[in-house]
Formats: structure tokens, C-alpha cells, sequence
């Protein structure tokens, strides 16, 4: 079959991957200069199953109101009337109203597991390296409510088959001595299947493994039109879309057709193409932040955390350190804003002091989350064009599961 993909961050790159290597004729399509540009070029690098927790709880909805006059809160909604957001909140609380936590959280966990599986057989087939470090996550706590919160989890991740290993200040220590700085460090929970790696990198270097041995092809600089046309005979379609080429400083079109199926897997602007055939797709972008730290040496921990507290993340990936978090309700605005910088800053500071933050990189994107925190992998109403998107902070965890689901659901 010919196949049309729509978006190569990690989630259309995979989705390549996993026709290609069936024999299909793959074609990608983005606007970007290479793989992995905006969402997985600087993401908090971990596959944490152990994060699995869906965000529809009444808790959350009330940390969300008291921190709406917080400028560094680490979840804010920026008061603007925007009919999206208006929409997606409205979702987002009938999804709580309706109890679904819970069972959303499980299912999250089981695609979790089995996404984890899968990188793991296509990181040994295909011999990539990214960085990966099968360090383990680690859940950090400063405050004892917190932590006693946290261990009533166990049995929900223990009992789907996810360690969920309590952990008291001196073992913490004595698993990773880095964190010996950490500041009012009181325990932890250990998950030590979770593990971290560069989801750019991976990109790139499964999008060169998907060039040479399955010859599929990449389009990059490429605006693809929200409009798809279907040829009524052949039941196929076609793509427009504009490559914008650096050597001759100008833009031209063309039209891409023939393909059995198109995949969508364009992040948050999946929904421009839902509105096209009236899909209600309830997917809006909640910005997120990082900050890179290079030649961190034995001052950075080798363990990967999670300080669910500061809902703050860090990976070590190889020399560097990747610190992200903070969830932003600002509409399609990708621009860095130093207010939400501060507070990653502010807690290497805090608890790593020998690691220097004043040479830095700076991040941040729009990630696609429906409001019910689950991914999106059907079929549209036009037959033969799907939507694969909407996993907020979990593509990178979640992105292996559900292109294997995705692949299943066309090939069946």
C-alpha cells in the first residue's frame, strides 16, 4: 500500500517505521528542516510508565484555579477568552465529572508497558543509539503528605505489573550519591524499568534506518494544505502541499497523490484537518518548557526524577542534562518566556549547586492533549484517513503503543 504521513516528530517518524519495514511505500511530509523539531526535540527524555496518571481529577482542577495567579506555577491557565480552550476545558472537566481517571490511568499504564516493549525490540533490531540510559525513574518528594500520597499508589501500578518500590533519604543516597544536594529530600518511590534517552535523536536515527533499508521518503520544509482530495473512482488520495527550497529562496506546490491511506500526526494542528471533514476532535496544545545543561560530569544524577511535588523532570542524557516541566494553557504561542524558565533554574539551583545553569539551552513547545489524556488512534470520517496524536506529555512514552494499535486497526 501507499502511505501518506502527516508529521514527523516522534510519533510520525515511528508510524513511518512501522509500515516501511511491513514492505509499504511510505511518504512523510513536514514543515520543519528534519525529524523531530518541535515536541520531541527537547522533551523531558523519559519513558516513565510509572506517570501514567491521567490529570481529570478534582484535585488537579482545584491546584489548576489556585495556581491561576501564579506566574511560575507548575500548571497555569493564562485568563483569554479562546473558544478552543474554553472547549477543551469543558472537556477536561466532564471527563472528570464522569469518573474516567481511573480507568484512563490503567489503560495508560498497559499501553505504557507494552510501548516500552516495543522501543526495546526496535532499539536492538535496528542498532540505534540516542543517549539511552536504563537508569531507572525515580519519584522525589520534600514533603511527607506527598510521599505518604504517593505510596497509597503502589498497589494500582504494582497490580498492573509496574514497580512501585519505596525508597527512604539514605538508600536514595546511596542508589545515586549526586543527590546527596537535594534539597529537604524526605523519600521516593523507585520504578526501575522506566528509563530516559534524546527522542531527537532517536528520530533522526530511525529516520535514516527507514531511508536506507525500506526506502521510504522524507519531504521536509513542507506545508502540507489542511484539505484532502479523494479521488472518486480510485478511492485514493492526495495531499497539496508547499516545500519552501533554501537554494532558490522560493516556494512551490505540488500535489502528492495515490495513497491508500494518510495519517495525521501533526501534533496539536491535527484538529485543522478534523474540522475539514467535522470530526470533533477535542485536542489543544498545553505548552511545556525545558532547559539543557551541558558537560554536567558527576554533579548531575545518573537516575532519572521526577519531583512530583515541583512537577519537574531531569534525564541525564549522556554528558548533558535535560530539565523540564510546567504545563501552560496559552493558545498556539510557542515563544520562550522567561518567567516559566525561571523555575527549572531555580531548582537546579536548589538542589544540584555544583552544576552551573548560566550556559544553557532553552525550550519549549505545544503539546497536543486531548482533554480526556488519552491518545487518539482511529479512523475519520473519511475512510482511509486517520488521526494519530493527542498524547500530551506521553508521546515519547506512549509513541511505540500506539503505533502498533495504529497499524493493527489498518492492516487487520
Amino acid at each position: 500500500m501507499k502511505i501518506g504521513i502527516v508529521g514527523a516528530g516522534i510519533i510520525g517518524t515511528l508510524t513511518a517505521y512501522e509500515f516501511a519495514r511491513r514492505g509499504h511505500h511510505v511518504k512523510v511530509f513536514d514543515r520543519e528542516p528534519a525529524t523531530a523539531m518541535r515536541c520531541s526535540k527537547a522533551n523531558g527524555a523519559q519513558i516513565s510508565v510509572c506517570n501514567s496518571h491521567t490529570w481529570n481529577t478534582w484535585a488537579n482542577v482545584l491546584k489548576g484555579l489556585k495556581w491561576m495567579t501564579k506566574k511560575d506555577a507548575p500548571f497555569l491557565i493564562r485568563p483569554s477568552f479562546d473558544v478552543a480552550k474554553m472547549k477543551w476545558l469543558a472537556g477536561f472537566l466532564r471527563h472528570t465529572m464522569n469518573g474516567s481517571h481511573l480507568s484512563n490511568t490503567i489503560a495508560t499504564i498497559e499501553l505504557g508497558k507494552a510501548s516500552s516493549a516495543r522501543y526495546d525490540e526496535i532499539i536492538v533490531e535496528e542498532g540505534l543509539q540516542f543517549d539511552q540510559s536504563k537508569c531507572g525513574l525515580l519519584h522525589v518528594y520534600t514533603n511527607t503528605k506527598s510521599l505518604d500520597q504517593a505510596l497509597e499508589q503502589q498497589d494500582l501500578f504494582e497490580d498492573h505489573g509496574v514497580e512501585w518500590k519505596p525508597i527512604e533519604r539514605d538508600g536514595i543516597i546511596k542508589l545515586d550519591p549526586a543527590l546527596e544536594t537535594f534539597k529537604d529530600l524526605k523519600g521516593g518511590i523507585l520504578t526501575s524499568t522506566d528509563w530516559t534517552g534524546d527522542a531527537h535523536l532517536f528520530c533522526e536515527a530511525l529516520r535514516k534506518t527507514v531511508e536506507r533499508k525500506f526506502d521510504a521518503r522524507f519531504f521536509f520544509n513542507s506545508t502540507v494544505s489542511s484539505r484532502i482530495r479523494t479521488n472518486q473512482v480510485s478511492g485514493r488520495h492526495a495531499l497539496l502541499w508547499e516545500q519552501y527550497r533554501e537554494n532558490s529562496k522560493r516556494t512551490f506546490g505540488q500535489l502528492e497523490g495515490g495513497f491508500d491511506h494518510i495519517i495525521i500526526c501533526n501534533g496539536h494542528e491535527i484538529v485543522n484537518f478534523a474540522r475539514q471533514v467535522r470530526d470533533d476532535l477535542n485536542v489543544f496544545p498545553v505548552k511545556g518548557y525545558s532547559i539543557t545543561i551541558d558537560g554536567v560530569d558527576e554533579q548531575a544524577p545518573r537516575v532519572s526524577l521526577l519531583d512530583d511535588e515541583k512537577k519537574i523532570v531531569c534525564a541525564r542524557l549522556g554528558n548533558r542534562l535535560r530539565v523540564a516541566g510546567t504545563a501552560e494553557l496559552d493558545g498556539t504561542d510557542d515563544s520562550i518566556r522567561e518567567d516559566r524558565i525561571r523555575p527549572l533554574v531555580r531548582w537546579v539551583n536548589e538542589n544540584f549547586p555544583g552544576i552551573s545553569t548560566a550556559h544553557r539551552e532553552e525550550w519549549a513547545c505545544l503539546r497536543p492533549m486531548n482533554s480526556n489524556m488519552m491518545p487518539i488512534v482511529r479512523e475519520s470520517s473519511l475512510p482511509g484517513v486517520w488521526y494519530h496524536g493527542g498524547h500530551g506529555h506521553l508521546g515519547w512514552t506512549l509513541g511505540a503503543g500506539t503505533t502498533d494499535a495504529l497499524v493493527k486497526f489498518i492492516l487487520k
